[in-house]
Formats: C-alpha cells, sequence, structure tokens
C-alpha cells in the first residue's frame, strides 16, 4: 500500500518519431504518460498518480515524485567528405 513515504520514480523519454515526451518506465503500474513538451509531461504526471492511487489510500497525504528525463542524439565524426 502505497504511503507518504513511497517515491515514485519516473524515467521519462523522447521519441524523435513521434515527437513526444514519453513515461518509459515507472515503479507505479499503469503510469502511461505522453505530451508534446517534457514541462506538459511533468504537469500531467501529479494528475495521473493521484488518479491511480485514489482507490488505494485511506487518507489523504502527498507522495513525492522524482522525474528523469533524458533523450539522445548523434554527432557525425570523422574527416569530412
Amino acid at each position: 500500500m502505497p504511503s507518504e513515504h513511497t517515491l515514485i520514480t519516473v524515467n521519462a523519454a523522447w521519441d524523435p518519431d513521434a515527437g513526444v515526451w514519453w513515461i518509459e518506465e515507472s515503479n507505479l503500474p499503469g503510469l502511461r504518460l505522453e505530451a508534446e513538451t517534457l514541462e506538459a509531461l511533468c504537469d500531467k504526471i501529479p494528475g495521473a498518480v493521484a488518479d491511480l492511487l485514489e482507490d488505494k489510500v485511506s487518507e489523504a497525504f502527498e507522495v513525492p515524485i522524482e522525474i528523469i528525463a533524458q533523450t539522445r542524439t548523434h554527432a557525425q565524426v570523422g574527416a569530412a567528405a
């Protein structure tokens, strides 16, 4: 059962093909979101966490959420053609 000591961790990743940030992994089952910007995704997460936990708790409390964002890029290395 979740408590005020439960830390929700969220790994967010950029999908360049879809053009969205999405939740790649989380320790809260069912937490699946995406958004066009990282800020928009971060804004959506607290409400989704509250919705998922609402029926699992008997009293109100705050749950800390850690969001780890990652993206990748490439660099061309070598002699110019």
